[in-house]
């Protein structure tokens, strides 16, 4: 069972619309950030990974806006290897960037939006949108703010983690930052 692309979207829509007073807002409200990160996550990666298939593969409503990235929008992603295919959204540019990691891992950097705001919709989309997704509780490290979430979905083991700091939550950090990977892996495997 796949993610419903036009409720997930309809969802996402509505939380970066409507919902910014029952959250805290560290950063000012960046709604189209929110919703080009939200959609990377949830719906292009996990999407790709569901599909088995590369982000090129998908119809553009599962693509949310992005577009290849240029070569001077390829580092802000921090690609894991040269080989990556890079994303850039079409709505903010680098400021939300996808990278095609394998055919198993997705990720996605985005940087300049309110980094509690906009993890916590995005968790609160997953929910709204699929059953099955529960919280595993993270310690932080280097990011002080840290959630993942994990679902077995038609015989593969699903994780969506982020994590990331807000200006100043992180010594000699420029701007607010976030990191979040999706992987699959099969079911009962590695967690």
């Amino acid at each position: 069972m796949k993610i419903g692309i036009l409720s997930l979207t309809t969802v996402l829509a509505a939380m970066t619309a409507g919902m910014a007073h029952a959250l805290p807002a560290p950063a000012p409200a960046d709604a189209p950030g929110e919703l080009a990160f939200g959609e990377a996550v949830l719906l292009t990666c996990l999407s790709s990974l569901q599909a088995g298939k590369p982000v090129t593969a998908l119809d553009a409503r599962e693509r949310a806006e992005l577009r290849l990235a240029t070569a001077q929008e390829r580092p802000m992603a921090g690609a894991r290897s040269d080989d990556a295919v890079v994303w850039a959204s079409q709505t903010v540019g680098d400021r939300v960037m996808l990278s095609e990691t394998s055919a198993t891992r997705c990720d996605v950097s985005a940087y300049g939006l309110p980094v509690a705001e906009t993890i916590a919709r995005a968790f609160q989309a997953i929910n709204l949108s699929r059953d099955g997704w529960h919280a595993v509780p993270q310690t932080p490290k280097y990011n002080p703010i840290v959630y993942q979430m994990e679902n077995d979905i038609d015989g593969a083991h699903y994780v969506i983690h982020m994590e990331g700091s807000e200006l100043g939550g992180v010594p000699g950090l420029r701007k607010s930052e976030i990191v979040a990977w999706v992987v699959r892996t099969d079911a009962g495997g590695a967690k």
